[in-house]
């Protein structure tokens, strides 16, 4: 019941988005239409209760196409709306900017019209939206510090955030308080530099760097805000603590005196 008058050789891959060292999954067919007639192309979700055996027929003079929803100008990625796609020489191209990052998926159906009535074929595909990036490091300032939560942001383009995994040597990790954050915490200082890998969950590694651990910079002590030279007799009578603080260390780090001199 459906007649052709064309037939194109398509390729589709099975992710929009392919990292170096992942596999690679494309289809490959012959699609066959009519470019005499444009079929009916809806996007969103489709009403599967009226599919059988992945066609739903909706007869002639009924126009309600087998979706969920409402008709609106323009889909908004859920079942609540779908949206009718323009069309040219048989085939629709559907278009739309993108707004928030993550794996999207496009879902819909085709119609062609028949003697029977509008013939409706699901389809669905993906594909994977990265932030805009680029990375800006000081190389010579990879410095993790032992003993002290080290913060840190962690991606990869491409890659959901939730399966980001680094690892070091003699580091742990956990995450921050916002997305993308790691706090790190090292055991033990290695001047020389320890590679700090990031690896995809169930994946391979995705990149690294060097990282010096270091200890912390030893704390300056002061008396009534006095750090050096002979302190009068007086002042010393008048102050009941001796202090100490990380002077011109970024790291909100305190430290308490436990016995002195």
């Amino acid at each position: 019941s459906l007649k052709f008058n064309a037939i194109e050789a398509l390729a589709i891959p099975k992710s929009g988005y392919v990292l170096r060292g992942d596999s690679i999954q494309v289809t490959m067919f012959t699609a066959a239409y009519d470019d005499s007639q444009d079929p009916l192309v809806y996007m969103g979700f489709p009403d599967s209760t009226r599919f059988k055996g992945g066609v739903c027929i909706v007869p002639v003079g009924d126009t309600k196409p087998p979706m969920l929803g409402s008709l609106t100008a323009e889909w908004n990625e859920t079942p609540s709306t779908y949206q009718l796609v323009k069309t040219k020489y048989g085939k629709g191209v559907y278009g739309k900017k993108t707004s928030t990052a993550g794996d999207k998926k496009i879902k819909g159906v085709i119609g062609i019209k028949t003697t029977e009535g509008t013939k409706y074929y699901m389809f669905k595909n993906n594909y994977m939206v990265a932030e805009p990036s680029a990375t800006i490091a000081a190389s010579k300032m990879n410095v993790l510090y032992v003993g002290v939560p080290n913060p840190m942001q962690i991606s990869a383009p491409g890659v959901a955030l939730q399966d980001i995994s680094p690892a070091g040597a003699g580091i742990s990790f956990r995450p921050g308080k916002t997305q993308g954050e790691y706090i790190a915490t090292a055991s033990n200082a290695n001047p020389k530099g320890t590679e700090i890998t990031v690896n995809k969950k169930g994946g391979g590694k995705l990149g690294g760097s060097i990282f010096r651990i270091k200890r912390l910079p030893d704390p300056v002590a002061s008396i009534l805000n006095q750090k050096e030279g002979l302190v009068s007799k007086g002042k010393l009578k008048a102050a009941s603590f001796l202090k100490a603080e990380m002077e011109n260390f970024d790291f909100d780090v305190k430290v308490n005196v436990v016995s002195f001199k």
